[in-house]
């Protein structure tokens, strides 16, 4: 779909969504119509790593990525702010070798030098035909040569120099890239909007092709291609999970969520929640409409509890912390998914959007629509600091050299340390 036309209906989706969310339109007292409910369990310890120092990220800055309890003062203070004027970042920054990458709403990329904050270069990635248009999505990542591979919402794969930005190889397809593309063992993996998986050298040469499941509701940050025990995980934004041969791209097996929660609007909606997560041996995957599951590696399921996801979850020692589709920072157990406790991330009463926790200095670490950076205890669910952003973030806090980098609405990067 052209971005042009794409623009206009999400917009559109937006403002009918925000007439679901808003308290101005329902008023009076709230009763609950959910009945489904998660077991609770008595447990309460947790055994947290410790904590380690600066990690060299490269390939994904998600903080479900990290498996890491990353080092961090239990003084935190805002240690600087740099503004993109007239202009967002659009997705995931990635850091390396001290340098930040980032895509921007008006198509740029950009490499900026964290030493120095100065811009080493920036460089327009919007299609000759497409001057003056806006980019709604994308993605980066790293190989172990320091190339870049970029994914954009006009359907383009491009391969650049992270030293001068110069394009190696580029292609167009007819659906947008709203998510990061995957780097694993020489091989390069995208899912487009559609569905449609594909795999790519490095040099460029597409290996496969891998048709899936696509969503009628285009959201950002969408999914991205995981791997473990040599089985490529490709998540869909219709809810769909396809383990695949990462060589040849044939169908191992596949999952599908087959069941709403009632009694919510996110129900309605139908998408995929977030990145597959991989820890002891099983998968933890949710959607945005009510369902989490854990999954052997052969895909049968071991257990799956009625709670919806925001985001990816979060591994830490035998529990699993995510953001549920209600704004409730929650803690289930990996072993059966049973509830140890829940805690609403803010008492404000419009929605709020938040995006996955960040483990750093043994705090939980969330941003959201909400524009403030808090932390919490991730074995009680505690709140213990807050911190303005002054604007709402448009992605998970990122964690680099002992301090938290958040990326706003405003244009703003800023670094808390």
């Amino acid at each position: 779909m052209n971005d042009k036309l794409l623009l206009p209906l999400l917009g559109s989706c937006f403002f009918c969504l925000l007439g679901c969310f808003s308290d101005d339109f329902a008023k009076g007292k709230r009763t609950e119509i959910v009945t489904d409910k998660l077991s609770i369990t008595n447990l309460k310890e947790l055994d947290l790593p410790k904590q380690t120092q600066s990690l060299n990220l490269k390939v994904s800055t998600s903080p479900s990525d990290y498996a890491a309890n990353l080092q961090l003062s239990e003084k935190l203070n805002r240690s600087w702010s740099i503004r993109k004027k007239n202009d967002q970042i659009i997705a995931t920054p990635i850091i390396f070798n001290n340098e930040m990458f980032l895509l921007t709403h008006n198509g740029e990329l950009t490499c900026l030098n964290l030493e120095t904050k100065l811009e080493k270069f920036s460089i327009s990635l919007l299609p000759p035909n497409e001057s003056g248009s806006k980019m709604i999505g994308g993605g980066l990542a790293l190989d172990d040569s320091g190339n870049l591979y970029v994914t954009t919402s006009f359907g383009e794969v491009v391969s650049l120099s992270s030293e001068s930005g110069e394009i190696f190889w580029r292609y167009k397809f007819n659906s947008p890239y709203l998510s990061a593309p995957t780097v694993i063992n020489s091989q390069l993996f995208v899912i487009d909007a559609s569905g449609i998986s594909r795999s790519f050298s490095l040099e460029g040469d597409q290996n496969w092709i891998q048709e899936g499941l696509g969503s009628e509701n285009i959201r950002y940050g969408s999914v991205q291609a995981k791997i473990v025990d040599n089985i490529l995980l490709l998540p869909t934004s219709a809810g769909t999970l396809d383990a695949v041969d990462p060589k040849t791209g044939i169908k191992l097996w596949d999952f599908h969520f087959n069941s709403q929660r009632k009694g919510y609007a996110g129900s309605a909606l139908g998408d995929f929640g977030g990145n597959p997560v991989v820890s002891d041996n099983h998968i933890f995957y949710g959607s945005s409409n009510g369902q989490f599951v854990s999954l052997n590696l052969d895909g049968r399921k071991k257990w799956q509890v009625p709670v919806g996801v925001q985001g990816s979850p979060v591994a830490i020692g035998n529990s699993l912390f995510f953001i549920s589709d209600l704004s409730e920072l929650t803690r289930i157990t990996k072993a059966d998914g049973s509830l140890v406790w829940t805690n609403p991330i803010s008492m404000l009463t419009e929605k709020n959007h938040y995006f996955e926790p960040l483990l750093a200095g043994s705090r939980l670490w969330i941003t959201g629509s909400h524009k403030y950076l808090i932390s919490f205890d991730p074995e009680t669910g505690d709140q213990k600091n807050s911190f303005s952003l002054g604007a709402d973030a448009l992605g998970p806090p990122i964690y680099y050299s002992e301090s938290i980098i958040v990326y706003t609405k405003s244009g703003e990067i800023l670094a808390f340390k």
